[in-house]
């Protein structure tokens, strides 16, 4: 009898707390789970087979989980090598209603990882898309958290992974440049710096844009001193 009543009581406080219930559902297997726990410590879903397209990644048995060093926990997954994040930064905080968030975002060395191809403009996986909302890949989720977004673009040397309590702060649906600008995040400022000083594509097409403004106004400067040049002609 005081057995059953010690149970109950271990079951009771397992249910009163969020993580026993984390504890009591059916996790995904480790090499169909991602993690953010720092920017050294974090595992991503990635292509199962090298030099391959994110996009042509997305069937049954194509995808895979990769790990850092650190975050690495099962012979299941594979590994990231050092120096994968050119440059990174970690986050937590609480997303639109009060959820909590961890987002890692950054550039990347997509080369350093066999199974990028540096071409490929890239693409989406999560927990909560693909077909039926059963996540792409199906039934992959992150670690501590109920839902996950992941963007990887190898062409522009860009990353982004964000685990959340909250759908609402890991929308499926959102472009590229709408999730690397979230509010939920970064600063704006530091992911600019970011972006612009460590991913040679994003940088090299700031160049090109500044470029052009200034190819512009110098155009416009000119075109107005001759008018007034002209005008002054004029009037002699």
């Amino acid at each position: 009898m005081r057995s059953a009543i010690l149970l109950l009581s271990v079951l009771s406080a397992v249910l009163a707390s969020p993580a026993g219930l984390d504890a009591l559902q059916p996790r995904a297997a480790a090499d169909n789970t991602v993690s953010v726990k720092s920017a050294d410590n974090f595992c991503m879903i990635m292509p199962r087979n090298p030099h391959t397209n994110i996009g042509d990644s997305e069937h049954p048995g194509g995808m895979k989980t990769y790990c850092s060093a650190s975050g690495h926990y099962d012979s299941s997954q594979g590994l990231i090598p050092g120096g994968f994040w050119r440059k990174a930064a970690f986050k937590t905080g609480s997303g639109k209603n009060g959820g909590r968030y961890a987002q890692l975002t950054g550039c990347i060395n997509p080369g350093l990882l066999d199974r990028l191809n540096p071409r490929d403009g890239g693409g989406q996986y999560d927990s909560s898309g693909g077909a039926g909302g059963r996540g792409n890949p199906q039934g992959s989720a992150c670690l501590g958290y109920n839902h996950y977004v992941e963007l990887v673009e190898p062409s522009s040397s860009r990353a982004c992974i964000r685990c959340c309590d909250d759908p609402a702060d890991c929308p499926t649906n959102k472009g590229a440049s709408e999730s690397f600008l979230s509010p939920y995040t970064l600063r704006g400022i530091e992911l600019i710096l970011i972006l612009l000083y460590h991913c040679p594509q994003i940088r090299k097409a700031a160049r090109l844009l500044s470029q052009a403004i200034i190819t512009v106004e110098a155009y416009h400067f000119l075109d107005f001193a001759w008018s007034r040049t002209t005008h002054t002609r004029t009037m002699e």
